[in-house]
């Protein structure tokens, strides 16, 4: 018997979903939990699989749908099952684009000056005050010299071609002689090169770049921050790290995955700290779920994980790995999309010490963490050297705790 597929609610996501890409065709054998479509939402771009198997009969979306929680997608049923097609598809909301040409303005030079006569009269001489000098230790009247410069300006070469034509008397040319031997290069003013303008092109944000800025900016500005910060002795972190990648010399472990399995049994110990603070209600979480800030070309994305107290490290390090690969591959599960009560940062793998991360609403924590820094220390007189990690906690004022 045939299956009509709903769109399910992907969890703290919010608003309509784009359909960006169709993974089935039209015949295909789906399997129970395989991806058929794949949507983009207000977080990430999302896999949606079949909650049941068969043969796939009908799709009632199309790339480039959108389409919310509960909207029928597809149809699956038996091989040789006759489909009829419904009679209501799913009505895609195309978005246009309005191309806009961008046109070059002419700029017209208006001589202003044209057509308007002065009405007072002026004598005033324009020459550097080097010529002037020149001219009156020359005895020449400055106002019979004919400048040559910008605007008609008496320069220091007019005034020698004066004084040559004059025919003045040789003490008066041995004086110029003697301005000339002592004159400096005459400072022209600086005319800026001649460019095209700048040009700016606007780069249309997606979806997912605009939901991260309405939500950083709204946390920055609505959510009391509460900075908590702490120089961690590293020492035993790092011989641990160094002991698992001797016993399973195949694997990779990073800090992160020590720290993720930190806040976890941190998490466990003081579940009051395992919060969330919406529309003025806590929530309390039975489960230890973490998020992960992941840069990627999309912007940062803060996929969950999920249910980390049933995990070993090295299974957290295995699947920590898996998520951030899906992450930036752009694959991403509803699972990735459960809510969880913090978020680690972590950007010592580019040798920043320390920074201040904003709260991921509806959140109440996140855990901003720094590169491995070795310090001086005095031990039993001796001076050592010891690796220290800058962590900052950033807690919202809920009152969720004391």
């Amino acid at each position: 018997m045939a299956t009509e597929l709903i769109m399910p609610d992907l969890g703290t996501t919010t608003g309509d979903m784009k359909v960006i890409r169709i993974l089935k065709n039209i015949g295909d054998y789906v399997k129970l939990g395989e991806p058929i479509i794949e949507v983009q939402t207000d977080k990430a771009n999302v896999e949606v699989e079949s909650y049941t198997e068969g043969y796939l009969k009908h799709f009632e979306c199309k790339e480039g749908d959108v389409i919310a929680a509960g909207t029928p997608i597809a149809i699956i049923g038996e091989k040789d099952e006759v489909i009829e097609e419904p009679k209501k598809e799913v009505q895609a909301v195309e978005e246009q684009v309005i191309e806009k040409e961008d046109k070059a303005k002419e700029h017209k030079v208006i001589d202003i000056s044209a057509g308007i006569s002065i009405g007072v009269a002026t004598n005033r001489v324009f020459a550097t005050p080097l010529a002037r000098k020149m001219a009156k230790d020359a005895a020449i009247d400055i106002t019979t010299i004919k400048g040559s410069g910008p605007g008609g300006r008496i320069v220091k070469d007019d005034v020698l071609a004066a004084i040559k034509a004059s025919g003045a008397v040789a003490s008066t040319t041995s004086g110029v002689t003697a301005y000339q031997a002592q004159a400096q290069p005459e400072t022209k003013p600086f005319v800026p090169p001649t460019t095209a303008p700048q040009g700016a092109a606007f780069v249309e944000m997606t979806k997912i770049r605009k939901t991260i800025a309405t939500r950083l900016t709204y946390s920055f500005k609505e959510i009391p921050h509460f900075y908590l910060s702490v120089s961690v002795n590293m020492e035993s972190a790092v011989a641990m790290k160094k002991r698992l990648e001797d016993r399973f010399p195949e694997r990779k472990f990073t800090y992160t995955d020590l720290l993720i399995k930190i806040v976890e049994k941190a998490l466990a110990q003081f579940p009051e700290v395992n919060t969330s603070y919406q529309d003025g209600k806590i929530t309390q979480y039975s489960r230890q779920n973490i998020s992960l800030a992941i840069s990627t070309d999309d912007g940062l994305i803060t996929p969950t994980l999920i249910d980390l107290g049933a995990l070993s490290l090295a299974e957290t390090s295995l699947y920590s790995k898996d998520v951030v690969s899906r992450t930036r591959s752009g694959k991403l599960s509803a699972k990735e999309l459960e809510p969880a009560a913090i978020t680690i940062s972590n950007l010592g793998m580019f040798g920043i010490e320390e920074f201040q991360a904003i709260i991921n609403p509806p959140q109440s924590s996140i855990l901003a963490v720094g590169a491995i820094i070795n310090q001086l220390k005095l031990r039993n007189g001796v001076v050592c050297e010891v690796p220290h990690m800058k962590a900052k906690s950033v807690k919202f004022c809920n009152f969720s705790m004391n």
